[in-house]
């Protein structure tokens, strides 16, 4: 997925107007999938509550086949409810709640992992929540930069009194893939999840 950025702009300049088709609950960036199967071709991803037949829709209502040049994948993944919120302050913190780099909004703790060399548990989450969408060379992010809980925009405390982790590493991993998406943002071609001290 060496385009990944020009996916990522043809979303950002179109995801205003696809998210106001019918059923439109969500965008993202994923692997296309045809007759029930993935295949290994990017795609645009619309995902929408309930797929409905072409013959119910106006023209207008029907998501092209094509944005920019890039092909799109809609996908029916039911109504999207809020299970509860995750926005207070967790200690200790756990997956689940609110987390983030300290330049973005924020995210979700995905898991807790454990370095193989030195045993040591991390927290595991994507790239734009831990490390600002970084490739590692452009200066969005660098190891040693706060990881926050809750997540800058989840909390009006401090920003220096949330600090609970600080970025470790980032490990090119490959496309990380589940349930029709990327599980994670791209660093040259690949998913690239960054880790965070405990």
């Amino acid at each position: 997925m060496d385009n990944f950025d020009k996916f990522y702009k043809a979303l950002q300049k179109h995801r205003s107007r696809l998210i106001t088709f019918p059923n439109v609950c969500g965008l993202g960036i994923g692997l296309k999938h045809r007759n029930m199967q993935r295949t290994d071709s990017p795609a645009l991803i619309v995902f929408v509550e309930k797929k409905e037949k072409k013959e119910n829709l106006s023209r207008t209502e029907i998501v092209p086949k094509k944005v920019s040049g890039f092909e799109t994948d809609v996908i029916e993944i039911g109504k999207v409810r809020l299970l509860g919120t995750r926005q207070e302050r967790h200690r200790p913190a756990h997956p689940g709640v609110s987390i983030g780099h300290y330049k973005i909004s924020a995210g979700t703790f995905g898991a807790v992992v454990k370095d193989i060399e030195t045993g040591n548990s991390l927290i595991l989450s994507n790239n734009h929540i831990l490390a600002n969408g970084s490739n590692g060379q452009d200066g969005r992010a660098k190891i040693g930069d706060p990881i926050l809980q809750p997540g800058p925009c989840d909390s009006m405390q401090k920003k220096t009194k949330k600090r609970l982790w600080t970025i470790y590493d980032s490990v090119p991993t490959g496309i990380y893939y589940d349930g029709g998406v990327l599980g994670a943002s791209y660093s040259k071609g690949w998913a690239c999840n960054n880790f965070s001290r405990r």
